[in-house]
């Protein structure tokens, strides 16, 4: 049963933010992952929309369709004993050689995990971007691609890639529940001046920045809509963010949004010049001199416990057979893609069996990202 009654909503009822409407519907105020799984039921429940931070009830269900009693148990079989067992001692024993590391999604999935090429990432990116698209066509031929293949091949590629960050979502619940890792999320601010990268990560600002995101979203709605032509079927919600970030254009003016808007909340901002103080003494993120170009979601493990021995080749190719089943559809080229798309590796993976109790981690150093990867 559903732990919330909607029955007290009217259509057109409006709240004038999301602890309110979780007041109303005596319901806990949540962030990160747990909100947007409370959210994804509440639509079945009822629909509504965003206007800055107000909810505005569209439609109350009469019927509503009965509750999965969690919704991370049917995501594409990914949740499932058998599969986990495939990725869940890989990703633990990857993630040791990355301790206290601010690392990005991209990079997880490219470099700690070793399965996606980034080169791959990157000719889709460039083909995505409309002044880039002869360099991102040319990129995909190197890859091997033909030239019917890159539209096919980018929308593979994103399942693909969708499907991976589920179940790295899913391992990180499931080792923090048994006490096998602690870490937390944080956003990346990335500034380039006279050559010179800077990086900045915070935390504890996590819900501020989403709320921000949506702002953007709906301030280009409103502002872009005429200029850019964004369909009907993309007005709102993921569509119009999936919109956004395939359209150069638009993801620049998205970001710039973010960006000012978190630079004019103090404690953020205090939060990032403190962050960059200790690393570059004497700079100042946002300044003219030192503008912030981009921005992402990071996560960094503080702890972890002893690592399971197993043959991570096998395990790695196991998780890429899985990740390949479920991105592929009625017309792909499974094994052309899959050649395209991950790192090619002869080399043997070991990881670094650990047992904290004995011999303390290494004290790796900071990697730092040499390109801005997706938002």
């Amino acid at each position: 049963m559903y732990n919330f009654d909607a029955s007290n909503l009217s259509k057109c009822q409006s709240f004038k933010n999301y602890p309110e409407i979780c007041s109303f519907l005596n319901e806990p105020v949540k962030s990160g992952r747990s909100k947007q799984l409370q959210i994804k039921k509440w639509r079945t429940q009822f629909d509504f929309h965003n206007e800055g931070h107000k909810f505005i009830i569209d439609k109350v269900y009469d019927n509503p369709p009965p509750i999965v009693p969690d919704a991370r148990v049917n995501n594409g079989g990914s949740n499932n004993h058998k599969n986990m067992d495939i990725y869940l001692p890989y990703i633990h024993r990857c993630l040791v050689n990355h301790l206290g590391e601010y690392m990005s999604m991209d990079r997880i999935l490219c470099e700690v995990l070793e399965l996606f090429d980034r080169n791959a990432f990157k000719a889709v990116q460039d083909f995505n971007n409309p002044n880039r698209r002869d360099e991102g066509l040319i990129e995909l031929s190197d890859l091997g691609l033909a030239p019917s293949d890159p539209v096919r091949f980018r929308r593979w590629l994103s399942n693909a890639k969708e499907f991976s960050k589920k179940t790295i979502f899913n391992a990180l619940d499931k080792l923090k529940k048994d006490d096998a890792i602690s870490f937390e999320t944080s956003y990346t601010f990335f500034s380039k001046s006279k050559r010179t990268q800077y990086f900045a990560s915070v935390e504890g600002f996590n819900d501020f920045i989403r709320e921000t995101e949506e702002w953007a979203c709906n301030k280009l709605k409103e502002t872009k809509f005429d200029m850019y032509g964004i369909p009907y079927t993309k007005r709102s919600g993921k569509p119009l963010m999936y919109y956004i970030r395939n359209n150069s254009s638009l993801m620049n003016d998205y970001r710039r949004l973010v960006i000012d808007k978190c630079l004019e909340n103090k404690s953020l901002n205090d939060a990032l010049q403190k962050s960059v103080q200790e690393s570059y003494v004497g700079v100042e993120l946002g300044s003219s001199d030192c503008p912030i170009n981009s921005y992402w979601k990071s996560w960094r493990i503080d702890e972890i416990a002893s690592t399971p021995r197993i043959n991570m080749n096998n395990y790695r190719k196991q998780y890429i057979d899985m990740i390949v089943k479920h991105a592929t559809k009625e017309g792909d080229k499974p094994r052309k893609y899959r050649h395209c798309a991950f790192l090619k590796t002869t080399k043997k993976i070991t990881g670094i069996p650990i047992n904290m109790d004995e011999e303390p981690f290494p004290d790796f150093e900071s990697y730092i990202d040499d390109y801005i990867p997706d938002i």
